[in-house]
């Protein structure tokens, strides 16, 4: 993968990053998943995908999936996979630190 392309998306997923540390009362919101593999590295990412700002969230996500998919397609990460985990955070900020991605 080229550096110019590997800089533009780690820049797109850290700006779009959320939900890194735990829970409240340590329980994890429905984007949780499975451990994922040994070979994937996995983004997770909150956007408001309903209520005022949806469109916004939506058009974010599905940028943000592209970047992804080109990235993985060009060789990932050091040779990972790239899996990207959108929850919705609905314009709500008390949900933005509810959600955790495993």
């Amino acid at each position: 993968m080229s550096g110019r392309v590997l800089g533009a998306v780690v820049r797109s997923l850290a700006l779009g990053v959320a939900g890194c540390g735990p829970s409240p009362a340590g329980k994890p919101s429905s984007a949780s998943m499975s451990k994922p593999a040994d070979d994937t590295v996995v983004f997770g990412t909150m956007r408001p995908l309903s209520g005022p700002l949806s469109a916004q969230g939506t058009a974010q996500t599905v940028a943000m999936e592209h970047a992804v998919d080109e990235a993985s397609a060009a060789g990932g990460l050091l040779g990972k996979r790239l899996v990207l985990r959108a929850d919705n955070g609905g314009c709500d900020p008390s949900r933005s630190g509810a959600t955790r991605f495993d």
